[in-house]
């Protein structure tokens, strides 16, 4: 298990203990002041991953396992939106990937614990 996280592309969940400080290290990169698009970030468990990013106040959340690809059914951008890994790969996000800060923060959350697709959101198709 981690103690201290470090900025990375990708973080298996089953080596994160502790969800706030995972969403402390995505908020700082998230917020660095040469890049203002975000930073994605795949906790990942066995096949399934959830895909994830900060831009402000709005989150990206994607779900992908091996045949599906899905959003929050809410989502809030209307545009595609640019996002960035920590070490600079594009990684751009469809309309519909946002929401709220705080939904995101909700859905890494209960990732990390159960592993399995986020039920506290409702997800819909991936719209691209």
């Amino acid at each position: 298990m981690t103690s201290a996280l470090t900025p990375q592309a990708c973080y298996d969940v089953a080596t994160v203990d502790d969800t706030n400080e995972l969403l402390r290290v995505m908020a700082q990169a998230g917020h660095r002041p040469a890049r203002r698009r975000g930073r994605a970030v795949r906790p990942r468990a066995d096949d399934r991953m959830l895909i994830v990013g900060i831009r402000g106040d709005r989150g990206c959340l994607v779900w992908a396992d091996w045949d599906t690809m899905l959003v929050p059914a809410d989502g809030v951008n209307t545009e595609p939106i640019d996002y960035f890994t920590w070490d600079g790969h594009h990684h751009p996000q469809e309309a519909g990937a946002e929401a709220p800060v705080e939904t995101m923060h909700r859905v890494v959350g209960e990732f990390v614990v159960t592993g399995q697709r986020p039920t506290c959101i409702q997800w819909a198709e991936d719209r691209s």
